[in-house]
């Protein structure tokens, strides 16, 4: 064997002049290449993971070429990572703030205001679920807060309507202020409130008349001849048709503002008073779904974004992987990837959580309408036991009370019902079902134990109201 001076044979030496040839030939193709931006980081890591038996100039500078590519792949899912964190931390901080309006709602939802005017709604019997009157809905109103400059705003329109009390007024609120007047000896229910895009207006008294006169004189148009209180009833239809369209009336547009039509339109006016005011007090207290609508917002903007960072992440590994990228630029895209796969579907969960939360917002209101009952109940107690001390009699007034207490339970019982029904025709969720039997089960209970004071008084079994009152406590929390 020939040694040379170097200490390696002749054979070893010739490889290893072979293998400096085919370094220097690539270095000059690389600067025939990129000249002197010739990336040196990404040349070395390509070298380190060639064979030097298998170096060959072409294939080093595809490889190279391929390398270069999946480290600026690399570098734009970085910078790409970075805007997405920025925006998700953006959106998440106004969710939170979303969030924190809607815990202090609920931290009111048991104050007195709220209380008292659900109390003064269920004590007359009415269903505060039931919020709409003709083309009048009470939960979505633009109220009118009464302060000084209001008071002043509106002072001939509230005199008008026999309503001006600064003294009493000045701090309330107002979204309906409905009441009812004889049109051709016809009933009309209506609020003078008129909703604007900028906001409430209180309408005067001849402005609402004069409205009310037009609506009637424009669908009794065609009728021939005379015609008759009788003949207007039967147009009822076509009254709130045209009040939904509305008309000019003194310069500005009128519409929206009938509630009822008939014998039924006084009572029509004098609840939508009171449903009215724990509408009001429901908005202020009670999350709703427009209160969602921001975090909702939020969610699907997130969502979104992380899906398009995902599927960025996905072509850029696929691309490294079919263009034969390192094993550790492909382990560490395939990190990437795994990553943004697992936060892509975190955000559709909160996505989710958010639309059922949002859908669920109202079931919140009806517990607290339940809530209001078990105080009723509660309320009772004493009364019972006195009652069951004096050998089971029952007043007249405490019959009369419990029938109230038995029939607004009942009304709550059927608005759970509908939402529940609503809910489960959105999502398909049977246990939206369950919630309807169980509330048609309690309304059920209630209704044999007797809605009347001369169904109660002719029971004196006392204790039937606590067998009703168990029932439906029973089944709210079922709910």
């Amino acid at each position: 064997m020939i040694v040379t001076a170097t200490g390696m044979d002749a054979e070893s030496l010739v490889k290893r002049s072979e293998q400096i040839k085919q370094y220097n030939d690539i270095i000059e193709a690389l600067r025939e290449k990129y000249g002197e931006d010739i990336d040196w980081g990404v040349v070395l890591s390509v070298l380190v993971n060639t064979d030097p038996a298998e170096l060959e100039t072409k294939q080093f500078i595809n490889d190279v070429e391929t390398q270069k590519a999946t480290v600026k792949i690399e570098a734009d899912l970085t910078a790409a990572k970075q805007e997405l964190d920025k925006f998700v931390e953006k959106t998440e901080s106004g969710i939170s703030a979303q969030e924190a309006v809607i815990s202090a709602k609920q931290a009111k939802a048991s104050s007195a205001e709220f209380a008292n005017a659900m109390q003064d709604a269920l004590s007359r019997g009415l269903d505060p679920a039931n919020t709409v009157f003709g083309n009048i809905d009470t939960a979505n109103r633009q109220p009118i807060v009464w302060n000084r400059d209001t008071l002043h705003q509106n002072r001939n329109a509230l005199k008008e309507w026999g309503l001006y009390d600064p003294a009493n007024m000045l701090g309330t609120t107002s979204t309906i202020l409905g009441g009812s007047e004889s049109f051709y000896d016809l009933e009309i229910a209506f609020s003078p409130m008129l909703q604007t895009d900028n906001g409430a207006e209180l309408l005067t008294r001849s402005t609402v008349n004069k409205y009310i006169n037009s609506l009637i004189k424009n669908v009794m148009s065609d009728h021939p001849g005379e015609w008759y209180t009788e003949d207007l009833l039967a147009k009822s239809e076509d009254l709130f048709a045209l009040d939904a369209e509305g008309l000019e009336i003194d310069g500005k547009r009128i519409q929206n503002i009938l509630a009822d039509i008939g014998e039924t339109a006084r009572k029509t006016g004098e609840e939508m008073h009171y449903v009215g005011a724990v509408s009001l007090a429901a908005n202020e207290f009670m999350p709703t779904e427009a209160d969602y609508a921001p975090i909702i917002e939020g969610r699907e903007a997130i969502a979104e974004e992380q899906r398009k960072y995902y599927e960025k992440v996905l072509n850029g590994y696929n691309y490294a992987r079919e263009n034969g990228a390192s094993e550790r630029s492909l382990d560490n895209i395939l990190k990437t990837l795994n990553q943004a796969k697992v936060d892509s579907q975190t955000a559709d969960t909160n996505l989710l959580n958010a639309q059922k939360e949002s859908r669920e917002s109202t079931l919140n209101y009806f517990n607290a309408l339940l809530n209001q009952h078990k105080g009723i109940s509660e309320n009772l107690e004493s009364e019972k036991t006195m009652i069951e001390n004096n050998g089971g009699v029952i007043s007249k007034e405490l019959a009369a009370q419990i029938a109230v207490n038995r029939r607004s339970q009942i009304a709550t019982q059927e608005a759970i019902m509908k939402e529940n029904q609503r809910l489960y025709d959105e999502t398909g969720d049977v246990s939206y079902l369950q919630s309807v039997a169980s509330a048609r089960t309690a309304a059920d209970e209630i209704r044999q134990s007797g809605t009347t004071a001369r169904d109660i008084m002719a029971d004196s079994r006392i204790a039937s109201l606590q067998v009703a009152m168990t029932g439906l406590e029973n089944k709210a929390n079922e709910v």
